[in-house]
């Protein structure tokens, strides 16, 4: 398995990031690489429920359906598959009025053996890079 793991603090007080994490459709708004969302009507709401995500990278097109496990006051952690499997795990600490976010992605790639090279050359890399990029984009979009 590989472990992607980000923090992020943002400028506003958590019920105001829990609140743009629950707009799934703007998802494709912020997260890198990700192209569309079909979620389910109660995501990421309600546990168990879930919502594809097509994303792109490389040119390379990838579809993954991620599905809601936890949802606590300061924890969502979701499992997704597809090319990809694992989970999705986002922590939250609130002081005052900021909120610090930490994003911890633990997946494997399929496809055994040539799985495993591609993830070590080119998708962990990527999938560092685009999970950077997206804390970052959803640290603009909700302190604006």
């Amino acid at each position: 398995m590989t472990i992607i793991s980000k923090s992020v603090e943002i400028n506003k007080p958590l019920d105001d990031v829990k609140a743009f994490l629950d707009q799934t459709n703007r998802i494709p708004d912020w997260y890198e690489g990700i192209e569309s969302v079909d979620p389910d009507p109660n995501y990421p709401l309600e546990v168990g429920s879930s919502c594809g995500m097509v994303a792109k990278s490389a040119g390379v097109t990838v579809e993954s359906k991620f599905t809601l496990k936890k949802r606590e006051s300061h924890l969502m952690e979701f499992e997704f598959d597809g090319m990809m499997s694992g989970t999705n795990s986002w922590t939250f600490r609130e002081s005052g009025d900021v909120t610090h976010l930490d994003l911890v992605v633990d997946y494997e790639l399929s496809g055994g053996i040539l799985g495993k090279i591609m993830d070590r050359l080119f998708v962990e890399r990527t999938y560092d890079a685009n999970s950077e990029t997206s804390l970052q984009n959803l640290k603009l979009m909700i302190e604006a």
